[in-house]
């Protein structure tokens, strides 16, 4: 077993972020329930220049306030359960090192590092994590690669798009993560609305 996690929207949750954007920029009333990060990507882009709204939006979340982010709840829990059965965990992310539309050019994946050193992630008596589990990839492709390369049996990720690619390894069991996104219709892989049942799942006392 080898499991492969997702970073953004899957360890790191920017739920309280994304809306608070929004809600500063008008798009959402202030006492209305969030309704999530995919509804709210679509309701953007069907804006008036709707992409580059939505592009400006994860700029603020993912480049200028990274360190506000949250570990999405239960993750740790899922991530100790595997450290007590000896289960090799790595984290492969799509991530460029800048967004094309942040002014500030910030560095996102020494933003995503330091976020997690904050966390914990690379203390011993943390998430156990070393450099070398962590990739960012430039391309959705090279993800993948990396999955096949790490010879990953699981991998974890919020996005359908990604375990539905063509060239996702054959061999990898793919499981989406969705802790508040309609569920697809359709589906060929487990999906999980939160990291407890995933851990109760895989691993079964």
């Amino acid at each position: 077993m080898h499991i492969g996690i997702d970073f953004d929207n899957t360890l790191a949750d920017y739920d309280h972020l994304f809306a608070a954007g929004a809600r500063s920029r008008g798009w959402l009333p202030n006492a209305s329930e969030f309704p999530g990060k995919p509804a709210l990507r679509r309701m953007v882009r069907a804006m008036p220049d709707g992409e580059n709204r939505w592009q400006d939006l994860q700029v603020e979340v993912y480049a200028h306030r990274m360190a506000e982010a949250r570990l999405a709840p239960g993750a740790d829990h899922f991530i100790r359960t595997c450290r007590a059965r000896s289960v090799p965990l790595c984290i492969i992310s799509h991530k460029t090192r800048h967004a094309a539309r942040d002014p500030l050019q910030t560095d996102l994946r020494q933003a995503a590092w330091n976020w997690m050193t904050e966390q914990g992630f690379f203390a011993a008596d943390g998430l156990g994590f070393t450099s070398g589990d962590v990739v960012f990839a430039t391309t959705r492709a090279e993800k993948l690669a990396h999955m096949a390369a790490r010879s990953c049996t699981h991998f974890i990720d919020d996005l359908v798009e990604v375990l539905a690619e063509p060239e996702f390894p054959r061999f990898t069991q793919g499981i989406l993560y969705c802790p508040t996104a309609p569920l697809p219709e359709h589906a060929n892989w487990p999906i999980y609305r939160n990291w407890h049942d995933l851990a109760h799942d895989l691993f079964p006392a």
